[in-house]
């Protein structure tokens, strides 16, 4: 008997996508080091991330498939920065929650 009733089935992700990402973290492990953006969150504001997904998002738009630098897609890089945004937010790295919400500024007040 299997008990995987009510497990996420990983099987639907797209493996192709999940190479290409794995190549993204790849590019920066080489980069900066081996899971530096987790060391890192506690000093990446999380508009800077924000930041970097608008900036691949808009090169691919204008049509620019292929970063220049990593030679990887441009949605790639962006669905690597929103995996990393995630786990920021699931491992409760939020000192560096810097979005601005009217909502959560009626809460301060």
């Amino acid at each position: 008997m299997k008990y995987d009733e009510g497990k996420p089935n990983i099987a639907l992700i797209p493996p192709e996508a999940l190479l290409d990402i794995a190549k993204v973290f790849t590019f920066g492990a080489e980069k900066y080091g081996v899971n530096n953006w987790r060391i890192d969150g506690a000093n990446t504001s999380w508009s800077r991330t924000y930041g970097s997904i608008q900036r691949h998002l808009t090169a691919w738009l204008a049509g620019e498939d292929l970063d220049p630098e990593s030679g990887e897609s441009h949605l790639t890089h962006a669905a690597t920065q929103i995996m990393i945004l995630m786990t920021y937010q699931s491992d409760g790295v939020i000192w560096q929650d810097d979005r601005y919400s009217s909502i959560r500024k009626e809460k301060d007040v």
